[in-house]
Parts: C-alpha cells; structure tokens; sequence
C-alpha cells in the first residue's frame, strides 16, 4: 500500500483522508517536500516545504493523479525527486501555483502537470471548479468516491493553457504574495 508507505517514510503531513475505494487507495492531506530538522528525540519538527492539501489516487500501487498546492514553480523538482517513482506512466498531475500568472503544462523530472495560478483556496474546491464538478455531482458520494470523480474528470479535461518548457515556466514566475489571515 503506498500511502503506508508514504505514512512509515514520513512524507504525510495534516492528513484528512486516508481511505479506499474499489481497488484504488485515496489519500487527501499535505506531502512533505522538505522536512523540518530532526530533534534530540528522532522526531521531525514541523516541514519546511509542503505540497499543500494533496490529493493522489493510487491504483495498483501506482500514482494516477496528484493533484496539489504548491507555493513555487520551482517545488515541482521536489516532487518529482520525491514520488515520480511511485507515479503511473499516464499520470494525471494538476498543481496551483502562487508565483505564477497564468496557466500552461509543463514538464519537469518525468511528471508533465497542468499548471495553474492560485493566490488562495482550498485545493479540492478549486479542482471542482476547474473540472466543472457541481456539488450536487457528489451528492451522496463517500469522500473516497469524490476523489475517484475527480480523476475521471481530470482524465477527460480538456486543459486550456499552452506547453512550455521547463525553462520558459521558471522564466514566467513572478514574486508570490501571501496576505495576512485572521482578525486585525
């Protein structure tokens, strides 16, 4: 089981969902790019960098969908380092990004994603949104059979955004700007 897997290793993080549906694993919760320093104890202090409010199907021990939250461009080399191993060759993979304008598909380290500009949200909600999924879609689904929606929508989208190079995406970035939350 990957997501085991992915829990022994260390690599989830602020988990939601855990679960399966058919033969296929869910998992909904941050993955860890970059983890915290390790303490006296052998615990790992809190990641630096995260691929925020993640959500991976997983068939067969293989990766169909990543779909996540990234705050730079550049975080893509991580994931790619960290889980293109356990990706399926047709990988569905779908990131918002805050340092970028606007969207396209680029490819980094084998994982081609559709790439799409995000200032704030929830991952999944925006993910709906892009893949015109209406509430009343789900209605009745488990969370399990949400996220199996979600990749059979993603894998029939049809993304508006141009291919770019790897290098030609990092020159499109710009500074992400992150605005303060809570009461004044």
């Amino acid at each position: 089981m990957l997501v085991q897997k992915y829990k022994d290793e260390g690599y989830l993080f602020n988990v939601n969902l855990t679960g399966s549906v058919g033969d296929a694993e869910v998992y909904r919760g941050d993955l860890v790019l970059v983890f915290g320093e390790k303490t006296e104890r052998g615990d790992y202090m809190p990641p630096i960098k995260v691929a925020k409010q993640a959500v991976l199907y997983i068939v067969g021990g293989k990766t169909k969908m990543l779909i996540a939250g990234l705050y730079e461009l550049q975080d893509m080399e991580l994931v790619a380092e960290h889980f293109k191993a356990d990706c399926d060759d047709d990988l569905e993979a779908l990131f918002f990004v805050h340092n970028i304008k606007e969207a396209m598909v680029v490819s980094f380290g084998g994982i081609t994603a559709k790439v799409v500009p995000l200032d704030d949200g929830m991952i999944f909600n925006e993910a709906l949104e892009l893949l015109c999924i209406e509430k009343s879609d789900l209605k009745g689904q488990s969370a399990e059979e949400k996220v199996e929606t979600v990749y059979g929508e993603l894998k029939s989208f049809k993304f508006k955004g141009p291919e770019v190079s790897w290098e030609e995406a990092l020159s499109k970035t710009v500074e992400a700007k992150h605005t303060a939350r809570g009461p004044v």
